[in-house]
């Protein structure tokens, strides 16, 4: 029988695997570059409830507080899987005092994010089109010493910062989110959300 741990670390390593792994070009010209195959919603869903169980929360809470519920986005899903990954396993926000921090990867750039440094903000920003190909910027909301999902989305909801980027209000009014993806891992809750759709 699999752990819960390393049936995680499978699941989650699969899908960002499978989705930052070059897939064969099927172009004529040998000199295009190659495309990347990106899961389904499908897919996400036939995965672990981990990988997908906190956007239907939060949806869910949009719902009730009257607002549209976002479509699951298979690009931020891995952003959020690799992120839970290394805040649990390698500790970046140890260094930095923030869990929008990143380690340096095999894929992707590492560095620290300091919420009253704008300098470093793009940390967060262009993750997801760093890892995943994703069109737009990536916003993040984070949590740790969480018991389980629920008490991920509670965190959130009692954080004013964190419940308004979720329900875009205050200083995210203006944006529209089309794609969110949200992922729990070992105490760890992250969620992404982009004005760009992803793939249905």
């Amino acid at each position: 029988m699999i752990r819960p741990r390393r049936a995680f670390l499978q699941t989650a390593a699969g899908l960002a695997g499978a989705m930052l792994a070059p897939a064969a070009s099927v172009a004529a010209n040998a000199t295009r570059r190659p495309t990347r195959w990106i899961p389904t919603v499908a897919d996400i869903r036939a995965r672990s409830p981990e990988l997908w169980y906190l956007t239907d929360l939060i949806n869910h809470y949009r719902r009730a507080a009257g607002l549209h519920a976002i479509r699951l986005s298979p690009r931020l899903t891995a952003v959020a899987a690799l992120h839970t990954l290394d805040l649990a396993d390698r500790g970046p926000q140890h260094a930095t005092g923030s869990l929008h921090s990143w380690s340096p990867g095999p894929r992707w750039t590492g560095g620290a994010y300091r919420l009253h440094d704008e300098s470093t903000w793009p940390v967060m920003w262009y993750k997801p089109r760093e890892i995943a190909d994703y069109p737009g910027l990536g916003f993040e909301v984070s949590a740790s010493g969480l018991a389980n999902m629920r008490h991920a989305l509670s965190a959130w909801r009692g954080s004013p910062p964190h419940n308004a980027l979720i329900l875009g209000q205050d200083v995210w009014r203006r944006m529209h989110w089309r794609s969110v993806g949200a992922v729990f891992y070992r105490g760890y809750a992250c969620a992404w959300f982009g004005e760009e759709v992803d793939l249905p």
